[in-house]
C-alpha cells in the first residue's frame, strides 16, 4: 500500500484500494516468511525486516528492532496527536477529535495523561 499509496494508514483501508490493480499486483510479489533468529528476540525486542529484490540483482534491506510507537521507541506528543486524529476521525468528526485530543494534552495531568496512551 506505501509504495502505491504513499501511505498505509486507517484510512487507506478501503474497498477502492483493496481492489485497486497496482496494489494487488504488487502484493502477489510479496513473499512472507518467518525468520527464527528474529523470532527469537522476542519479546525482549519486536524486530522487523524487509529485503527488496530488484530485478538486476540489487537487494535493499532494512531492519527495526524497536518500532515506534512501543514504550522503548515511544511516538512523540504531535505523532500520539495526529494518530488519535487518524483512528477517531469517521466516528468523533475533526472538530471534536481536535477538542479532545487539547483537552487531554491541556490537563494538569498532561505528562501523566501522555505515560498511559504511550504505554
Amino acid at each position: 500500500m506505501v509504495l502505491i499509496k504513499g501511505s498505509a494508514g486507517h484510512s487507506d483501508f478501503t474497498v477502492e484500494n483493496l481492489k485497486d490493480n497496482r496494489i494487488l499486483d504488487l502484493a502477489k510479489k510479496i513473499e512472507v516468511f518467518e525468520d527464527k533468529e528474529i523470532n527469537g528476540n522476542f519479546p525482549a525486542k519486536r524486530t522487523a525486516a524487509v529485503i527488496i529484490k530488484f530485478s538486476d540483482g540489487e537487494e535493499i534491506v532494512h531492519r527495526v528492532d524497536i518500532p515506534r510507537g512501543m514504550p522503548e521507541n515511544p511516538l512523540s506528543k504531535n505523532e500520539l496527536v495526529e494518530k488519535f486524529k487518524a483512528l477517531t476521525l469517521d466516528i468523533l468528526g475533526s472538530e471534536k477529535a481536535d477538542k479532545i485530543a487539547e483537552s487531554i494534552l491541556s490537563s494538569e495531568n498532561n505528562e501523566r495523561v501522555y505515560y498511559y496512551l504511550r504505554n
